[in-house]
Formats: C-alpha cells, sequence, structure tokens
C-alpha cells in the first residue's frame, strides 16, 4: 500500500511542480513577447473545439469508471428495462446540458478575462498545492500506525 501512496505522491508532485516551472517559463516567454513585434494568435473553430471536447470525455478513464459504477449501483434496483433505458438516456442528457453550461460559462469574454488576470497567481498556487499534498501523502503513509490501545 505505501508503494502505491509514494507512486501517487511522487507523481502528483512531479505535476505540481510542472505546473509552476511551466509558469514561470511561461511568463518569461510573454516579456519576450511583448518586446518583440508580436506573436500568433491560433483559433479553433467551434466543430474541432466540440470534437475535442468530446473525446476528452468519452476516453477519460475516470468518466468510464464513474458512470460504470453509478449505472451498477443506481440501475440494480429497476426491474423494467425500459425504466433503466430512460433513466440512462436522462443522465446522459443531463450530463450533456451540465458540461454545455460549464463549457458556455467558462469560455465566456468576462471568464476569460478574469482568469487571464490571475493566471499566474492560480497556476503557481495550484502547483504548490500539489505540492504541499503529495508531501502530506507521503508523511501520512509512512507514520507509525497508532496503536489500538492508545486513548
Amino acid at each position: 500500500m505505501r508503494s502505491i501512496a509514494t507512486a501517487g505522491a511522487i507523481y502528483l508532485f512531479y505535476k505540481g511542480y510542472q505546473a509552476i516551472s511551466a509558469e514561470l517559463k511561461r511568463k518569461n516567454e510573454k516579456q519576450i513577447l511583448n518586446t518583440a513585434s508580436g506573436g500568433t494568435v491560433s483559433h479553433t473553430t467551434a466543430w474541432k473545439a466540440i470534437a475535442n471536447g468530446f473525446l476528452t470525455n468519452a476516453l477519460n478513464p475516470k468518466a468510464f469508471a464513474y458512470f460504470v459504477s453509478f449505472f451498477a449501483v443506481a440501475m440494480a434496483n429497476i426491474k423494467v428495462a425500459q425504466l433503466r433505458t430512460a433513466a440512462g438516456v436522462e443522465v446522459s442528457i443531463l450530463t450533456w446540458a451540465w458540461f454545455t453550461v460549464a463549457a458556455q460559462i467558462v469560455s465566456s469574454k468576462y471568464f476569460l478575462n478574469i482568469m487571464k488576470q490571475y493566471e499566474f497567481i492560480i497556476n503557481i498556487a495550484i502547483g504548490i498545492a500539489f505540492m504541499a499534498f503529495s508531501i502530506g501523502m507521503i508523511l501520512f503513509a509512512y507514520a507509525p500506525a497508532p496503536s489500538i490501545l492508545e486513548v
């Protein structure tokens, strides 16, 4: 069990380090671009963004595991096949609606401006949080187990 916790903690620490170093590098590049003649901006078509979002969600193993476990538990008590199908369709529609609304919110100009304004702070804070959490995982994994007789 400790080896899994250790591997997870190392990976989380690495991702935190990556977030911080990438953000520092990006800040450096922005300063260089601002002094140069200008940079290029790439645009994505709506259909390409939709396809990318769909594939990201459809191929996400965590989403797959969530829905499989959800349907296994939620559908176990439903005996009528039509009700199980209706429940599956309903959950699919609700999931689609949620991600559509969330995508609309996070792609709005207002939200993007706020994120752009604070992206450096947010990314550094996330990197620090990942690294701190990974250290906590290691300390917890290797802490001596309390005795059942201790009160």
